[in-house]
């Protein structure tokens, strides 16, 4: 870290040497592909937009809700640039990446085709994500009991599972394991670096993640209709101008 002036935190090695032998396995024991767990190529310019533009838009999202009162300039993060890079590089290529790639990108598409087998496809899905958001939420359980977080462990954890349908909703509204990656990795930085206004920052983030489930999903379907009804061809009039 030192040689990087404090660019690269030693913490991005824990999560890359637990993501690399699952990788292994599943690619060379599993018969899986990196595109299978979500590693595509034709995804990342996708999600480095969307890491600009989470970025950007967390600012004035946050400013705007935090109240005058509580002493927030906005210039925390130009304060302490190296601090930040550390952190967004940490989880962009460390514990968010590995997270996203096991438990979103893996097990939901997984759970999925295992329940279809004697579920109906919708409850499939939906068994899927509870599947998968708990599981994620177990992994959370030894932070939990550490004494770590400010809240109470049960608060803690039931936070965690509604922040994994968050991410899951995003993952199934653009199927884009890289903007799941991106969101986390978002939210952990920002976190870190803005602990006073952590409730404030809660509703930043959301506000975020609606915004990309609605453009990702509900602009091209209200498109789609548009054009189906505004382009559709019209019946001719009849002889009295009736239609």
């Amino acid at each position: 870290r030192t040689r990087t002036r404090g660019v690269v935190s030693a913490l991005l090695v824990y999560p890359l040497l637990a993501l690399v032998p699952v990788m292994f396995l599943l690619l060379r024991g599993g018969g899986l592909s990196c595109a299978d767990l979500g590693w595509k190529r034709r995804s990342l310019p996708s999600g480095l937009t969307v890491l600009v533009l989470a970025w950007l838009a967390l600012g004035p999202v946050f400013s705007a809700i935090v109240p005058p009162e509580a002493g927030f300039d906005g210039l925390l993060m130009e304060r302490h640039v190296e601090l930040g890079i550390s952190a967004l590089l940490t989880n962009l290529f460390g514990s968010a990446l590995a997270e996203e790639t096991i438990f979103r990108a893996l097990l939901v598409p997984q759970l999925f085709l295992l329940g279809s087998r004697w579920l109906e496809r919708r409850h499939a899905l939906l068994s899927a994500v509870l599947v998968s958001c708990s599981w994620f939420t177990l992994s959370h359980v030894p932070r939990a009991l550490s004494g770590e977080v400010d809240s109470e462990p049960f608060v803690y954890l039931s936070w965690v599972f509604l922040f994994g349908l968050g991410l899951a909703a995003v993952f199934l509204a653009t199927r884009n394991l890289f903007v799941c990656v991106v969101l986390h990795a978002l939210w952990n930085t920002q976190q870190f670096l803005y602990v006073p206004f952590r409730e404030d920052l809660e509703v930043a983030w959301w506000l975020v993640c609606y915004a990309v489930i609605f453009v990702w999903a509900g602009v091209p379907a209200v498109l789609v209709r548009f054009r189906r009804t505004a382009l559709a061809p019209r019946a001719p009039a009849g002889r009295d101008g009736s239609p």
